[in-house]
């Protein structure tokens, strides 16, 4: 192997991780494959600002969800400008 290519190999190194079970949703494309999961939401507006949300995301449509509320079972629907932080929230078993 050619000395220059030799020292560049040697230099770097690859590393891979996941984002991990409570992986955080972004973009419309997250959201879409965290149907059917619960998930925690912080909300800046619409009404429930500053508050955490945490249900089971119904649906995806666009840039805009439909989340069911764990406790009361409401139906709630946000466009993704509204929410500041989103995540799968796994529920362990005990």
């Amino acid at each position: 192997m050619h000395k220059k290519l030799g020292a560049l190999l040697q230099s770097y190194s690859l590393e891979v991780s996941s984002p991990g079970i409570n992986r955080q949703l972004r973009l419309p494309e997250h959201f879409r494959g965290a149907v059917g999961e619960r998930v925690q939401l912080r909300v800046k507006s619409g009404g429930w600002e500053d508050r955490t949300l945490v249900g089971e995301l119904l649906e995806c449509q666009g840039t805009e969800i439909a989340v069911r509320l764990e406790g009361s079972g409401e139906e709630v629907r946000f466009g993704m400008g509204e929410i500041s932080k989103a995540r799968v929230d796994f529920l362990f078993s005990k």
